[in-house]
């Protein structure tokens, strides 16, 4: 990791918050951004009524914006497969092939 970009910071998937952070060169020191969506298979740990209302088409233009800057994104199930590895991604497995079983 590049010593300059050592932040990661929150996103609420504001893309005005993105530009104000280049405008001020702030964005040169973050490394990558975190946010939640509404709705999650695995869910995020905060409460989905306290979560911006965003459509996939806004969630892909905030995280190319992201890219464009240098800033990487790591969502709530990404987090987990690093820290749990293996054990997640087959509970994640099992639950996805739970839920296809009952719901064809």
């Amino acid at each position: 990791m590049d010593r300059k970009k050592n932040l990661c910071i929150p996103t609420i998937w504001d893309n005005g918050f993105l530009y104000e952070l280049k405008k001020r060169g702030l964005h040169k020191n973050i490394f990558e951004i975190y946010g939640s969506l509404p709705v999650s298979v695995i869910g995020s740990g905060r409460p989905s009524t306290s979560l911006p209302k965003v459509d996939v088409d806004h969630v892909e233009e905030h995280i190319n914006i992201a890219h464009s800057m240098g800033i990487n994104l790591i969502s709530s199930l990404m987090l987990l497969v690093w820290v749990f590895g293996n054990l997640i991604q087959n509970i994640i497995i099992k639950l996805l092939t739970v839920t296809l079983l009952f719901n064809p």
